[in-house]
């Protein structure tokens, strides 16, 4: 293995652009923002609570300033007229307090466990007669709210007894961003045919073209020529050579935060999802389809000097939850921990991804500056996709434009396609292109605190939320939310104008397009054993099936295991997927 130390080297290169920093940082998500209006004695006042990551809050202060000027005449209570709002933003917001919370309205990122058990014990207002009964007429529009929502995934917002007691909120996708002008300068987009610059990777045993005498990229996933996805890896050993050919010419593929390790899960779960296939991907809480599981380990290596080995797999139509634990141990899954063993083997991850004290904001604006200030070139960042929210609320940007002298805060980057192939069929055109599939990292919701339900004389806080619930759903505040946030409100059906997409940033672009052009998996499913036990088979940063447990040490991610306890793909899969036997004794729940 080649693990070179650079530690001296990084924590020179750390200081320099510590130094050379002269822009003031914006405020970190991590901090708790309150927003109080001063006269409200002649209002309602909606307390609310917002996950203050991600997205942040701009866009709910904006909305609500919308919202007031609309019901500003709407009597909500005896002598109150309008709405007032007084805001907490934190990354600690959770509904695990709901039931002794003073917190009327929730913008959630927690998990659906946790919302599912909240609902079941009567902490959450049902709001089904906006969601089914009630129009939006007294915000412009003749529809319901139910009417734009995805009716596959209806399901997920309602309780037991059939009652809505959520409205989705945001989705983020999960996988990596790539820095385009740095592929287009350095020649990485793979080359139609073999009129490029051949590169002989001998980790695959394969020549490999890249860009440079060649005209034409190849055509990507979707077999069709100025897409996206152009000279994007089709099958799981382009990305391997991409990734070696940029090593090899001094671009460190990945940069990734120390102090986010599990950040990596976000990569891992993208490329398990495209190598997957949206059928295969969904099975894991639909427990329908069929799937191709691991059984056990051949003595074939995978990739030349690598010690890492081929699962040996079956093909299982499921019959049900009964039958879950195989789409768990789907082969695309054990080829992501796989491929991520590799990127560790061959340093391809920025040197300080194992220093706790380099933080997400640290490796957001190593991407963005890419080579600057002495700092290594990076291809691509790992982390979901509402990174650069993050990054923009950061002021990272604005550095960007100071020390680049570009006199821009636009830097063109784009969200990195994934292989949808572990063998080696290229795809060359429309005939044989295949569906990338993609996945919802989180998942996101808005509810209503049910103690407010408890007491009389809250009827006026109780209409105050669900009005402003119902105006968020509106095409226009639909629509409004991306403007501002550049990501798109998940499981609602509506329309992105392209006034909107052109005024979002080149990789907010790409994003609109990644969802409009391909499937997404959204996590949840419709039976017992998902609502009884979520969290064995939703997918995050914190899921158990990323966080592989040694001698009694649970580990962020594969890769955390893999250089702290010298552990490696196969032992990290083994650990977080399922024997039939414990299957069936710790998760399943017969329908």
């Amino acid at each position: 293995m080649n693990r070179g130390n650079k530690k001296n080297k990084a924590f020179l290169k750390g200081m320099a652009a510590t130094l050379a920093l002269t822009s003031i940082m914006g405020s970190a998500a991590g901090c708790t923002v309150t927003q109080k209006q001063a006269d409200n004695s002649d209002k309602i006042v909606i307390k609310v609570e917002n996950f203050g990551g991600g997205i942040g809050k701009k866009w709910l202060e904006e909305a609500g300033e919308r919202f007031k000027d609309v019901v500003k005449d709407k009597e909500y209570a005896p002598g109150k007229k309008g709405v007032s709002f007084d805001i907490v933003n934190a990354i600690g917001v959770t509904c695990s307090d709901m039931k002794t919370s003073g917190t009327h309205l929730y913008f959630l990122q927690d998990s659906y466990n946790k919302c599912y058990t909240q609902i079941q014990q009567g902490s959450v207002l049902d709001i089904s007669d906006i969601v089914r009964e009630e129009t939006l007429e007294e915000f412009g529009e003749s529809g319901k709210i139910e009417d734009k929502l995805n009716a596959n995934y209806r399901f997920a917002m309602k309780g037991n007894d059939g009652k809505y007691y959520m409205l989705p909120h945001y989705e983020t996708q999960s996988g990596a961003s790539y820095d385009v002008d740095l592929f287009e300068n350095e020649e990485f987009y793979l080359a139609e045919g073999t009129n490029g610059t051949p590169f002989n990777c001998t980790l695959t045993g394969q020549t490999v073209y890249f860009t440079g005498d060649a005209d034409e990229k190849t055509v990507g996933n979707d077999g069709v020529k100025g897409t996206d996805d152009d000279g994007m890896p089709t099958t799981l050993n382009e990305l391997v050579a991409m990734c070696d050919h940029m090593m090899d010419e001094g671009v460190v593929p990945f940069s990734v935060a120390g102090s986010h390790i599990d950040y990596t899960n976000y990569f891992i779960e993208g490329l398990w999802t495209a190598l997957a296939g949206y059928e295969q991907r969904n099975a894991v809480v639909a427990h329908t389809g069929t799937v191709q599981y691991v059984t056990g380990l051949s003595d074939t290596e995978l990739w030349a000097g690598s010690e890492i080995y081929a699962p040996i797999t079956e093909e299982a139509t499921l019959t049900g939850s009964i039958d879950g634990y195989k789409a768990i141990n789907q082969a695309a899954r054990y080829y992501a921990f796989a491929f991520v063993e590799l990127a560790y083997q061959q340093d391809w991850f920025y040197e300080r991804y194992d220093e706790s004290n380099y933080t997400h904001k640290d490796a957001m604006r190593a991407f963005i500056l890419n080579g600057l200030q002495g700092l290594d070139k990076i291809g691509a960042h790992l982390e979901g996709s509402y990174w650069y929210n993050e990054a923009e609320t950061y002021n990272l940007f604005n550095d960007y434009k100071m020390i680049s002298g570009t006199g821009t805060t636009v830097k063109n980057i784009a969200h990195w396609h994934m292989p949808t192939s572990y063998g080696n069929d290229v795809v060359t055109g429309e005939e044989n292109r295949r569906e990338e599939a993609i996945i919802n990292g989180c998942t996101s919701t808005a509810m209503i605190n049910g103690n407010l339900d408890d007491t009389s004389g809250n009827e006026g806080i109780i209409r105050a939320c669900k009005d402003f619930l119902k105006f968020l759903s509106t095409e226009q505040e639909l629509k409004n939310f991306t403007a501002c946030t550049g990501v798109s409100k998940a499981l609602y059906d509506y329309n992105i104008d392209e006034s909107v997409l052109a005024d979002l940033d080149p990789y907010q672009q790409t994003i609109m397009r990644l969802r409009a052009n391909n499937r997404a998996v959204n996590q949840y499913g419709d039976n017992a054993t998902y609502r009884a036990k979520a969290g064995y088979m939703t997918y995050g940063i914190a899921a158990s099936g990323f966080h592989p447990v040694f001698d009694g040490v649970e580990y962020m991610s594969p890769l955390e295991a893999y250089y702290k306890k010298g552990k490696n793909a196969w032992e990290c899969f083994d650990t977080t997927g399922f024997s039939q036997t414990k299957w069936e004794r710790e998760v399943y729940k017969a329908d």
